[in-house]
């Protein structure tokens, strides 16, 4: 029976031995845990935050055309207006109109169409990029509204196909088919005017939207390795009383090899004087 003991109170102490070493190693291991968790949560925010800086880049680049759009639309129609009734009968008039068209507005039209484009794209990277950084446990950010950029996208489409109409009407008046006033021409260039007011709301919603997502990821980029390190200096907490248990396991174990006689309360007693 003695015999059993000992070989069970060797068994403890190997295992107190190995249950210590493990506890040594978790410390270390929930370090490096903490360091690598924290570099790929960064590196997920950071890539957000350059989706969301390329993304208002373009964004302020359609809003800049579409603000010499309007200003140019603003010019043809006082161009217009003030050329009254004599529009129908004034080529030159047209011709100057029309070349204020192709070579100003049009051309910045044009731009901010295809630069939407781009917007919409990098609104869908953008978008992978939130999703991938909501995997993260703590994350929790809302993504940019797609429906607001494409609506703007489509506004702005619809803004150069009045403009292209508006400008085969031009030609139309000049070649002597259509007789009229400037009302049908005004109708166009409110209609433009009103599309790239509509357009231009949009993209400050979604402006908006950037700028509270970019403030998230600002702070979580602060927060979340705060968080990690909390967790982890209470995993940490958690070991070092498991490690304790280990080395007062041990203690015990030695202590009962070196005098088999004992009995547990004994052993405990002598251990607790101790």
């Amino acid at each position: 029976m003695k015999t059993v003991k000992l070989i069970v109170a060797w068994i403890l102490m190997v295992l107190a031995v190995v249950g210590v070493i493990a506890v040594l190693a978790g410390f270390v291991g929930s370090w490096m845990v903490r360091n690598r968790v924290t570099t790929v949560t960064v590196n997920l925010l950071t890539v957000g935050e350059t989706a969301v800086a390329a993304t208002s880049d373009s964004v302020n680049q359609v809003e800049n055309r579409l603000g010499e759009s309007a200003d140019k639309v603003i010019a043809v129609e006082e161009g217009i207006v003030g050329a009254g009734e004599m529009l129908k009968d004034n080529s030159i008039i047209i011709a100057l109109i029309n070349e204020t068209i192709g070579d100003e507005l049009a051309p910045a039209l044009t731009s901010a169409k295809e630069t939407a484009v781009t917007v919409a794209n990098l609104t869908f990277a953008l978008s992978d990029a939130v999703d991938a950084a909501n995997n993260v446990p703590f994350v929790n950010l809302d993504g940019p509204a797609v429906n607001l950029i494409q609506g703007a996208a489509d506004g702005i489409v619809e803004v150069h196909d009045d403009m292209t109409a508006m400008k085969k009407e031009l030609v139309d008046r000049r070649e002597g088919r259509i007789e009229g006033g400037v009302d049908v021409i005004t109708g166009y260039t409110s209609g433009i005017t009103i599309g790239i007011q509509e357009v231009q709301s949009s993209l400050q919603a979604f402006d908006d939207e950037l700028v509270a997502l970019s403030a998230d990821l600002g702070a979580l980029k602060i927060s979340l390795p705060r968080t990690f390190t909390l967790i982890t200096i209470g995993v940490d907490i958690l070991l070092l009383l498991i490690g304790i248990a280990f080395v007062s396991l041990f203690l015990h174990s030695r202590a009962f090899i070196k005098n088999p006689e004992q009995t547990l309360q004994e052993l405990t007693t002598q251990k607790t004087a101790d």
